[in-house]
Order: structure tokens, then C-alpha cells, then sequence
């Protein structure tokens, strides 16, 4: 019975990402609150002039009014034409659609309706790459791993700086699969909760408290736990997002990158129960197409990742470009932190511990105090043949390709101690779907055939 309680409460993990969970303008109601609006009214639009969309999985409406009308979405940096200012209701303008990268295909309609709160007159340029760290996600070994941008001219390997484990999504179709592409950081929610509440914020000052660190899974998805709506208390799983939850664009299926249920002590006991034969064999416990990792590992990626962070995801075997490791030690640095409790379900503060007491926050918003190891010594995942694969025996451990891709449709390869792939182009395979930018499947600082090495 406990065993398929646990499996219950994976498959609903499942669903923990993605968009089927929504609120009227983006589906992302703590994002909302972030905003910020560069029109505060339809009189400072322009009629006929072109727009930029402000927001990621902006939905598009065939009237003024929220109702089953919905017709699409269009992200940031999607360009909109105020073709009537209105008056409409609410925050409701007319446009028509001058340019959209999504996938997700636009219903024809007569009319086109967005909330004006997320047009803008200019551009946000968070394509081109001008910090010093970026993130590379490996599909196929579910490891996420940053690097050091050494050389700014690319003339020298890149330096991996952490190695950490991922679930990524089911193989199940495409919806919940996760896609590869080249995207970038737009924002970080500290607790974030999906817009439906079916997976409460692990942590909000309004809910009760979270189980405490022992308790095991089953209690995560105890109602006691849950927060009361109308004297009731609703909710699947508490905390299921985790500490923390990267965002990212554009055209990303809304595949985010985010923590866990269970403490920074529970370390990776529940990415690592995920890859075990009897959660395989009842069910696929991984997720709907988001990255998740445990809360120690998001911790430190939104301690050291600003906005505008490169995220690229990639489905290749891996290698080394120094099979000597000339520079990395295996000996685990240690970052120490203090999970706090202010700004939950916003861009909260980082967990940093020598943030916090420099802030000077106060010892009872503290949650958590720990050390976590750092992994900067890269460690291949070998690839098996997708051939010698079944469903469960590619979910089981670390088989290096998680989808069964056969070894005739893999292409080039992932130097996992430089940074660089080479002759790398996304495998043809069914199960494979590319998000990201359009032009960039990988970002030019990491293609070995476009870089003076």
C-alpha cells in the first residue's frame, strides 16, 4: 500500500510542469505580479503601431472577455500590431499577429485580443551572450552541467563548474517529452506554485508548515499539509516545484528547470527514486517535460545564474576532449546556505549563506541551514544503443539515452570536460522536438567547428 501510494504521488509529479495549468493572461500568475508594465494604459498606444510581447505564453483571445475562447499563445519578443485601442473590456486590445517563433499554432479568427499590459516598444535582447557562465543540459544522460566561459573569444576550452543529476520529461509523446534548444534565463520564482494550485508552494507564510525533513513522500501529499480554499484544503502535492524554478525563452513548451518536494538533507533521494525499477515498472515518474533536480542544486544554480543565462539543451554522447582532466580535482567544493522564508512566490533571495547574514535576516525566517557538494569533475554517462533498449530498462540508473535514439541517428558529440560539441546536429528522431531559437540550436561559443581553438 505505501509503496503505491509513493508511485501515485510520481505520476502526479508528472504533471507538475507544462502548461495545463492556467490563469487567464499567461498562466503564470507569480510571474505576473513581476511584470513590470511598460503600458500602463491603452492611451499610451499607438494604433498601428508594432509591438513587442513582454511575456512569455501571452494568450490570445478571439474577444474581450475570458472565456473559452482562447486561440494560442504567443512569447517574448513576438511582434503584435494594435490594429484598435478599444475601448474593450478590461485590459483587452485589438491586434493582429506580425510575427511569432512559437509552435503553437494560432487558431484563424476574425479578431485577435491580448491584455496591452504586455506590449512594449522595444525588443528585450537576451540572445546575445556577454556573461561568463552557461548551462548545458544533456536529454539523453539527464545531467545538467555549468561552465566557465574562460577565453571571451572562445579560443580555449570552457571550464565545467557543476555536474548535477535531472529527471527530465516522460517518454511518453511529444507534449510532455523535453525539448531540446538553445534558450536563455528570463527569471527566477523562489516556491513558485502553477497557477491552479494543484501543487502549493513548498513554502508560502499563509499555508501550513511543510512536513518535516524525515517524513518521506507520502507525506507531501497528505491534506493536512495543503492550503484551505473556502474551508477546504486543496492541492496533489505540496512543494512539488521545490525551493526554486528557472524560466526560460523562447519557445519553450513552458519546460522550466526547478527543485523537488522534500529538504536540502533528503540531498537526491527523490531524483535518484525516479530511475528505480518498481517506480519504472508501475509508472514514469519522470516529469512533463521540465528539468527537475533536487533543491540543494537549484539552490546554488539561482545563487550563481543571472537572467540572461544561456540554457542550452542537447540530446548527444558524451566524451572528452582531455581524458586526463588536466585542471579538475574530484575532491567536491562546498557551498553552504540558509533557505529563508521572504519572497516566496517571487524573485526571491538567494539561499547563499553569507547572504543572509549580511542581510542580517532574522533567525526565525530561517528553514533550513546545510552544505552542499559541489561536483566539478566531469563524469561521462556512456551511451547505450537505443537498439538494445526497452522503456524500462532505458529509465532504469544511467543508460545515457533516456529516449532509445539508435546509434545510426546520433550525431557528433558532447566534450563534457571543455564545453564543446562537434558535429553535433539534434538527432531525426521521433521522440526528439527542438524548442529555443530558431537560428541557434547550440549557442556559437560551444560549436567546435565555429571556434578558433
Amino acid at each position: 500500500m505505501k509503496k503505491n501510494m509513493i508511485l501515485m504521488g510520481l505520476v502526479l509529479l508528472l504533471a507538475a510542469c507544462g502548461g495545463k495549468n492556467e490563469t487567464p493572461n499567461t498562466g503564470n500568475a507569480d510571474a505576473e505580479l513581476m511584470t513590470s508594465f511598460t503600458v500602463s494604459s491603452r492611451e499610451e498606444l499607438v494604433q498601428g503601431k508594432i509591438y513587442f510581447v513582454s511575456t512569455n505564453g501571452l494568450r490570445v483571445r478571439s474577444s474581450d472577455e475570458v472565456s473559452n475562447n482562447g486561440l494560442g499563445i504567443v512569447n517574448r519578443n513576438d511582434q503584435l500590431r494594435v490594429v484598435n485601442v478599444g475601448p474593450f473590456n478590461g485590459n483587452y486590445v485589438q491586434v493582429e499577429i506580425v510575427k511569432t517563433e512559437a509552435n503553437n499554432v494560432i487558431q484563424p479568427s476574425d479578431r485577435y485580443f491580448v491584455s496591452f499590459k504586455y506590449l512594449e516598444e522595444e525588443k528585450i535582447d537576451y540572445k546575445t551572450f556577454k556573461g561568463d557562465l552557461f548551462v548545458v543540459q544533456n536529454i539523453a544522460t539527464e545531467r545538467l552541467r555549468v561552465y566557465e566561459r574562460v577565453c571571451a573569444d572562445n579560443s580555449c576550452p570552457h571550464k565545467m563548474v557543476l555536474e548535477a543529476e535531472l529527471a527530465v520529461g516522460e517518454d511518453k509523446n511529444e507534449k510532455v517529452r523535453t525539448w531540446a534548444g538553445s534558450y536563455r534565463l528570463t527569471h527566477w520564482i523562489k516556491f513558485y506554485q502553477d497557477g491552479a494550485a494543484h501543487y502549493p508552494s513548498w513554502y508560502h507564510p499563509s499555508y501550513p508548515k511543510p512536513p518535516k525533513p524525515g517524513k518521506g513522500f507520502m507525506s507531501w501529499m497528505k491534506k493536512k499539509y495543503m492550503p484551505k480554499v473556502d474551508g477546504k484544503r486543496y492541492g496533489d502535492i505540496r512543494g512539488a516545484f521545490g525551493w526554486y524554478t528557472a524560466f526560460i525563452f523562447p519557445n519553450s513548451n513552458a519546460q522550466w528547470t526547478h527543485g523537488t518536494v522534500g529538504w536540502g538533507v533528503d540531498k537526491k533521494k527523490y531524483i535518484h527514486y525516479t530511475k528505480k525499477w518498481i517506480s519504472n515498472v508501475v509508472a514514469n515518474p519522470r516529469s512533463s517535460g521540465c528539468s527537475r533536480t533536487d533543491n540543494e542544486t537549484i539552490a546554488y544554480l539561482r545563487n550563481i545564474l543571472p537572467v540572461g543565462t544561456p540554457f542550452i539543451k542537447i540530446y548527444a554522447k558524451e566524451a572528452l576532449l582531455d581524458p586526463t582532466l588536466k585542471g579538475y580535482s574530484p575532491i567536491n567544493k562546498k557551498w553552504d546556505y540558509i533557505l529563508t522564508t521572504p519572497g516566496s512566490r517571487k524573485n526571491g533571495p538567494t539561499a547563499d549563506r553569507n547572504y543572509v547574514l549580511d542581510e542580517g535576516i532574522a533567525q526565525d525566517k530561517w528553514i533550513e541551514e546545510g552544505s552542499y557538494d559541489v561536483d566539478q569533475f566531469p563524469t561521462i554517462v556512456e551511451y547505450t544503443p537505443g537498439e538494445d533498449l526497452g522503456r524500462i530498462s532505458a529509465s532504469l540508473g544511467s543508460k545515457g539515452n533516456v529516449y532509445r535514439v539508435e546509434s545510426e541517428k546520433m550525431r557528433g558529440v558532447f566534450y563534457i570536460d571543455a564545453g564543446f560539441v562537434q558535429g553535433y546536429t539534434l538527432p531525426n528522431h521521433e521522440s526528439l522536438i527542438r524548442g529555443g531559437f530558431a537560428d541557434e540550436e547550440v549557442g556559437p561559443w560551444m560549436n567546435m567547428d565555429k571556434v578558433n581553438l
